[in-house]
């Protein structure tokens, strides 16, 4: 619900956008412009985290006030729709919306200095793979969870899986809010593939039509509850999390990428890396600098875990299951090995490279 504050703005803000077109697009902008200069001046609006509700709220409302016409109607690129023209600059930039996203600075800081350990890796695959033979969902989804490192309501609704090798899968989900799915990318598992596949069939089968029709967020809202229960009596004295925090998350997020590279992550890639990879996390992969990564990756609870012997010594091994049988590079660092040999195999590498057959096709 909008606060009445924004709600009171609504009113003037429709009235000065609903006669004006295409052939007025800079008065729109001007417009739009003025309106977040206007909220930016409020008390307690300065900080770029507060501003982003009332700009969600307020984009929702036009959408629904504005009668999209002949004359004032834009392409959006990333829901690939026809909207008001309003919409493109009643909005903020890409840039905007990511330093949103961060936590404040002091929090960032705290994550950093409170990693959390995990003593028994082990004990969390065993379990994980037991949870994919469980009769009741909120296990079924938990082990799901811990084997692909994907989220409820992709489990649940938006993901798409497909088998790739005996230990991982190919995945593809919504990466906006517009619905528009990512390309497909590779996500290791800790139990054998088919299982994973199995169990989620399974799932999807027992809710059947029961999710067609809502959100995202609805089905958060109606399965979060008594997973987050569940979670706790599974893996609560497996798992420490920080106050507040949500277990059945911290399992798909921190702990899925901390035993991705402990068992799976070549020594000769940065694990960081590897976890945005497997995470398809583009924040981190598109970073122009180390400090933007390492935010990022803080932010997102990538580094939130590390693994620790009895003593409660760091392991910083990498990669344990890598050799044993069926077990395979993930096929982006498995290329960028293969150029990476050639390349000191020949004066010549990169173009020799360039020309050595890839694995291709899609898997059915």
């Amino acid at each position: 619900m909008a606060t009445k504050w924004l709600e009171e703005r609504w009113g003037p803000l429709r009235e000065a956008l609903e006669p004006l077109g295409n052939a007025q697009e800079e008065q729109i902008r001007q417009i739009c412009e003025a309106e977040k200069d206007w909220w930016r001046q409020r008390p307690g609006m300065r900080s770029v985290s507060s501003l982003g509700k009332p700009m969600t709220d307020t984009r929702n409302h036009l959408r629904e006030v504005l009668v999209v016409r002949e004359d004032n109607w834009w392409i959006n690129p990333k829901s690939k729709r026809k909207e008001h023209v309003a919409l493109k600059y009643m909005n903020f930039s890409t840039e905007e919306w990511t330093q949103m996203a961060l936590p404040k600075a002091e929090e960032l800081q705290a994550r950093r200095e409170e990693v959390l350990m995990l003593r028994e890796p082990e004990a969390l695959v065993v379990l994980g793979e037991r949870l994919l033979f469980m009769q009741t969902w909120p296990e079924l989804v938990l082990g799901i969870s811990l084997n692909t490192g994907r989220s409820l309501a992709e489990i649940l609704k938006t993901g798409i899986f497909r088998a790739k090798t005996a230990y991982s899968v190919h995945f593809s989900g919504p990466m906006t809010v517009y619905e528009q799915m990512c390309p497909f990318f590779e996500v290791p598992t800790f139990s054998r593939a088919e299982m994973v596949l199995e169990a989620l069939s399974r799932v999807r089968a027992m809710f059947g039509m029961q999710f067609a029709y809502v959100t995202r967020r609805d089905v958060g809202r109606q399965c979060g509850p008594m997973l987050r229960q569940v979670a706790y009596e599974y893996f609560g004295d497996l798992i420490p999390i920080r106050q507040g925090e949500d277990l059945s998350k911290a399992l798909c997020r921190g702990v899925y990428c901390r035993l991705c590279c402990y068992y799976y992550c070549p020594a000769e890639v940065d694990e960081l890396l590897y976890m945005a990879t497997v995470k398809d996390y583009r924040r981190i992969l598109e970073a122009e600098s180390e400090e933007e990564r390492l935010t990022f990756a803080v932010a997102g609870s990538f580094l939130d875990y590390v693994i620790v012997d009895g003593n409660g010594t760091w392991n910083k091994s990498l990669g344990l299951r890598l050799g044993e049988p069926e077990v395979e590079l993930l096929e982006v660092f498995g290329k960028q090995r293969a150029e990476s040999d050639a390349q000191e195999d020949h004066p010549e590498g990169r173009e020799i490279a360039q020309e050595l057959p890839t694995k291709g096709g899609d898997v059915v």
